[in-house]
């Protein structure tokens, strides 16, 4: 007996379902293709850490970091989602996640929060309601990026103008915050010429300053008391590079400085071990200029002394998260011993105005200074970021950049706080980053005929541990199959899903992921449990699994390196699409550095070899100017606490780290002129100002934005003449130029 058919209506929805069933897995991956955003909350670097803590033999630089209970990350959830304390509050308790305060209260910026996450519970907070995107705070790539005179941007010029209140336009009640490697409080550049004037006394009446014979008039009774005693602190250098001016053993006041020797030990003493405590005017043996009026560089009879006081850093922020603050614990400061914050701060606001021959771009700016790491290598964004906004910060300056595992098209978590902070009206400066000249970045464009190859190469006799690769192109997930054969020529094909394989006694992890924005990416991790990678050239055989040509940007890193050295790439080598980030933010002034005393047989005025170029990954224009920097042009007050290192030192710095800090205190002395101006308004000021050359060419470009910082221009100051002969000789590597 046959059945009876289904009615049609019933056949059709049969059919339906049939063809559902038969297609899912092609539907599931078309889905898959098509929103990959949805599936992936959790950044790769998450996904990678979390299958290294199974591993027996981890990369043994990132022990402590995956020994830790909790993991840093920083969780953006969806636009409309309620970020209120209850909801927060509710997540704490039940996936016993701890998110970053600062000052007591849960800090955020935007849509965005820091947390402290158990490993266990990273995929319960993934598919938590509302969470957009998990980040991971700490990057396998991201390093400090490395003065030349304010007169080459025309800052002095600036400092001529007065603001609406009569003050002179030096940065005077603008708020700089640099987030760095930490700060030395203790040189003299730090401290501002307004603890009152003194008058010196010629003791021995011959007419000259006699150091450790003559005084200063402490109480003004015209007197020389026995705590009384003037002597003189020679500033120094590095004696292999020695900075001009320095280290010549004789009093030169534009570059010296006078002090009490209150104990007549022959020596200035200062800090906590000596005694002195918060409330001592520059924490020691008071300190002094001299207005060397008629410039002779000697102390005549009846030139005034003018006393230093208060500290031009308000506030700093340690790599614990402590806070110190003028006035009350900032002599607690701890040492900056890699010296970079200390340079940076001395571009922005070291020394001062008429009296100094190195003077930074905004003088009488105030600095906040936090440690942009923690003590376990993680960036420290979610926490930072807030706190200077908490303190005032009218300008944030982002002295680093990341290029491996990142996106770098404006969609990390830290990206999008950087245009949150800008649309509350604080500007963003970034670097560009100094990637450019060293071979850590391959460009190439697939076609879909054959595969092809990429070889990066671990140098022999270096005993590198592991080499880190991210392979971007703006395409679907699937677009583009990645194998790896090792020096051996074993060749495997990585399967992208946070997988471990043993290949050749060496474990490689892969995985792919996409940004809201459109880029796919493939991150690859090579290292050798207990042992060093083997040496030789590797490669990356790429195919393009698409009918049209795609175009490709992989980029590598080690942990043993930074900017240039250790694992490197020898094929389609390119200086374009090397902007790190943060400085691909939408909202960032992202700064290039350029040549101004043609170290290194670089032309003067040419374009730094290693500074960022190229547009965003994407393809978005992100360069906005160059600034003076490139390798060590630039002469500023140094660490004490760097090898070598002592209290007066000046030395040499470049790269992009130094052009960023010339623009952001250049925003300052414009922020002075013109209070309330918006950061996109600021950014098109600095675009419409910059000077073009024929280094420059036509801009704007991909290599120099704009073109050259000129912030004389944006505020119409009028033009000095030429510097004297004297002072021109020192033109390229001072800060400040002194006219007589």
């Amino acid at each position: 007996m046959t059945s009876p058919s289904p009615p049609p209506r019933m056949r059709t929805l049969l059919l339906l379902a049939l063809i559902m069933l038969c297609c899912a897995p092609a539907l599931a991956q078309a889905m898959h293709t098509q929103s990959p955003e949805h599936e992936y909350v959790l950044d790769s670097t998450l996904q990678l850490l979390r299958t290294l803590r199974t591993q027996v033999n981890p990369p043994p630089r990132l022990r402590s970091l995956l020994d830790s209970p909790k993991v840093d990350t920083s969780v953006r959830f969806r636009g409309g989602w309620l970020l209120s304390a209850p909801n927060l509050a509710l997540m704490e308790r039940e996936l016993d996640i701890e998110f970053t305060r600062v000052n007591g209260r849960i800090a955020r910026v935007g849509q965005i929060c820091g947390a402290q996450v158990p490993w266990d519970a990273l995929d319960r907070l993934a598919s938590w309601p509302g969470v957009a995107r998990v980040d991971s705070t700490w990057k396998p790539a991201m390093a400090t990026a490395l003065d030349v005179s304010t007169h080459e941007i025309r800052a002095d010029d600036v400092w001529e103008l007065l603001d609406a209140g009569g003050w002179p336009v030096t940065g005077r009640g603008i708020v700089i915050a640099d987030f760095d490697t930490g700060i030395d409080v203790f040189p003299p550049d730090f401290w501002r010429a307004d603890g009152g004037t003194y008058q010196w006394l010629d003791t021995n009446a011959n007419g000259t300053f006699d150091p450790g014979i003559d005084a200063v008039d402490l109480n003004r009774n015209g007197s020389a008391e026995a705590n009384e005693l003037l002597d003189f602190v020679n500033s120094t250098s590095s004696q292999s590079d020695a900075v001009p001016g320095a280290d010549d053993g004789v009093l030169y006041p534009r570059m010296d400085w006078l002090y009490n020797d209150a104990d007549g030990n022959g020596q200035r003493d200062y800090g906590l071990p000596s005694g002195f405590v918060e409330q001592d005017p520059t924490y020691g043996e008071r300190l002094f200029l001299l207005n060397d009026s008629n410039d002779n560089r000697i102390v005549d009879t009846g030139e005034v002394l003018l006393a230093l006081g208060t500290c031009k850093v308000q506030k700093t922020r340690d790599a614990s998260g402590v806070e110190r603050t003028r006035d009350i614990n900032l002599i607690h400061n701890p040492p900056d011993v890699n010296g970079h914050g200390t340079h940076v701060g001395s571009i922005l606001c070291g020394g001062s105005m008429g009296l100094r021959r190195y003077v930074g771009v905004a003088p009488d700016s105030k600095l906040l200074l936090a440690e942009f790491l923690d003590s376990q290598g993680n960036n420290a964004y979610t926490s930072y970021i807030p706190w200077a906004e908490d303190n005032g910060a009218h300008i944030m300056l982002y002295e680093f950049g990341s290029w491996v595992q990142e996106f770098m098209d404006g969609s990390s978590n830290l990206e999008q706080m950087l245009d949150a902070e800008s649309a509350k009206g604080i500007v963003q400066i970034a670097v560009a980053g100094n990637l450019a000249g060293g071979q850590k970045h391959a460009h190439l464009i697939l076609s879909t005929a054959y595969a092809h190859n990429v070889r990066f190469m671990v140098p022999y006799g270096e005993e590198i541990a592991d080499a880190w690769l991210s392979i971007l192109w703006p395409a679907a997930l699937d677009a583009v199959s990645v194998q790896v054969v090792t020096p051996w020529g074993t060749s495997v094909t990585l399967p992208g899903n946070d997988t471990m394989i043993n290949v050749d006694g060496h474990s490689i992890w892969s995985y792919r992921e996409h940004s809201n924005q459109g880029t796919s990416r493939f991150d690859i991790l090579v290292y050798r449990g207990g042992s060093t990678l083997v040496e030789g050239d590797w490669v990356l055989r790429l195919r393009n699994q698409t009918p049209y040509g795609l175009n490709v940007n992989a980029y590598v890193s080690d942990l043993a390196h930074s900017w240039s050295g250790g694992v490197i790439f020898l094929d389609h080598i390119d200086d374009m699409y090397t902007v790190t980030s943060p400085g691909t933010a939408d909202s960032a002034i992202t700064v290039a550095s350029y040549s101004t005393r043609a170290r290194e047989g670089d032309g003067r005025g040419a374009l730094s070899p290693f500074s960022g170029q190229g547009p965003r990954i994407d393809g978005e224009r992100v360069l906005d100017l160059a600034a003076p920097g490139h390798y060590t042009d630039i002469a500023c007050a140094s660490s004490k606490d760097v090898p070598g290192g002592q209290l007066g030192q000046y030395g040499w710095f470049g790269g992009t780290s130094a052009a960023a800090p010339h623009v952001a205190a250049a925003v300052a002395l414009l922020l002075q002129q013109n209070p309330g101006t918006r950061p996109e308004q600021v950014k098109q000021m600095l675009h419409d100002s910059a000077a073009q050359d024929a280094h420059t060419g036509l801009v704007p470009n991909f290599r120099w934005g704009w073109g050259k910082l000129d912030i004389g221009t944006a505020l119409s100051a009028p033009r000095k003449p030429t510097p004297t002969p004297r002072a021109q000789t020192f033109l390229p590597i001072i800060l400040r130029l002194t006219y007589p």
